[in-house]
């Protein structure tokens, strides 16, 4: 919890984060894409959401084809826009006799200037060596669009692997070229690696909880291909759909999206997911206290309070607590509030949904 609060805090200001940590031949790029572009708000120009999402799609196939898949789940994809550029972060597992190849391919990119890199693209182009290993069109087409803001890191495992780490920006203003300082991209990386040590894959998301999102979000445990084989994924998807829906409606937010945030964690036994957002004080009170009931009732008491919610059409209480609890009993509901600023409160709500 303390570490999920630290990230939460650092990334308040953030009105996007996308993350997703785990085995990238086990979901679809897709996916991704459709959550990145279901905050189409955020961009000024149409052109510049496509930018993105093109480029994002590049990241996310160089992992899929030069990860050393069999070896780790570590393989990473991070994007977060703060007002002033898209900063995106990628992590893979590679071979270490490929490094210093890998690395010679991307000093030699980096080293050339905006018309050399075109010349270097349509040669490529008009040779058809489209997946050269290590430094294809991708790696080319990252640094032309980024305007260069990018850099790398290949950092050894042990003695037959190394991960590396690509950071790239796609500035709103194009500017010359210039270092690009990429300090906040590593910190919010560390944390949630912190975080998702210990689990088999994860998610986390902070921006517009649109239904565009939802459906989106829907999408990616669909393509999940241990969640094709789950019995129990229509509960899942149940329960992210109550929880989203929540953040939807409850959250008080600025400029016409509500802003929150999920976490959501693949474990071997069970999935813990978590959401946070701004709540009232009353609201989180009310929460904090329907959530103690719900916990100490029995399944049999869950049951007859949902029949009795269906049975009173006049009620304003809503079904969601009460299924959710239903879904995940034995298991319970914890809340809890920080970050109370005058009429406000950070509202932290997390379950575990045990694996059947």
């Amino acid at each position: 919890m303390e570490l999920k609060e630290q990230l939460i805090n650092d990334t308040s200001q953030l009105p996007l984060i996308v993350y997703y940590r785990g085995n990238y031949e086990d979901i679809s790029t897709e996916t991704l894409i459709n959550i990145i572009e279901s905050n189409e708000k955020l961009a000024n120009r149409k052109g510049q959401l496509r930018k993105v999402m093109f480029l994002s799609v590049e990241a996310i196939q160089n992992i899929q084809r030069y990860s050393a898949h069999s070896a780790t789940s570590s393989d990473l994809f991070l994007l977060f826009f703060d007002g002033d550029s898209y900063q995106v972060v990628t992590q893979n597992l590679i071979h270490n006799k490929d490094s210093q190849d890998l690395k010679g391919k991307l000093d030699a990119l980096v080293s050339k200037d905006q018309e050399e890199l075109d010349e270097l693209y349509f040669k490529r182009m008009e040779s058809g060596e489209t997946t050269e290993k290590g430094a294809g069109l991708g790696l080319i087409e990252i640094t032309r669009k980024s305007n260069k803001s990018i850099r790398y890191e290949i950092k050894k495992v042990n003695e037959e692997y190394s991960f590396f780490n690509l950071y790239f920006a796609i500035p709103i203003k194009v500017t010359e070229e210039s270092a690009f300082d990429f300090s906040k991209a590593m910190s919010v990386q560390t944390k949630l690696d912190q975080i998702s040590t210990g689990s088999e894959s994860c998610f986390y998301y902070g921006g517009d909880f649109s239904n565009s999102f939802i459906s989106s979000l829907l999408g990616l445990l669909v393509s999940k291909k241990a969640e094709k084989k789950s019995n129990d994924n229509k509960k899942v998807h149940h329960i992210l759909i109550e929880l989203t829906q929540n953040i939807k409606r409850h959250a008080q937010f600025k400029n016409e999206s509500a802003r929150g945030r999920i976490f959501i964690e693949w474990k071997d036994q069970y999935i813990e997911v978590s959401t946070f957002n701004n709540s009232l004080i009353d609201n989180a009170k009310g929460l904090q206290k329907k959530v103690v009931d719900l916990n100490a009732a029995s399944k049999e008491q869950l049951l007859q309070k949902s029949k009795e919610v269906l049975a009173d059409l006049e009620s304003t209480n809503g079904l969601g607590l009460i299924d959710i609890a239903n879904l995940i009993y034995p298991n319970k509901m914890n809340v809890s509030v920080f970050n109370q600023k005058e009429d406000q409160v950070g509202l932290f709500f997390s379950i575990k949904i045990n694996n059947e």
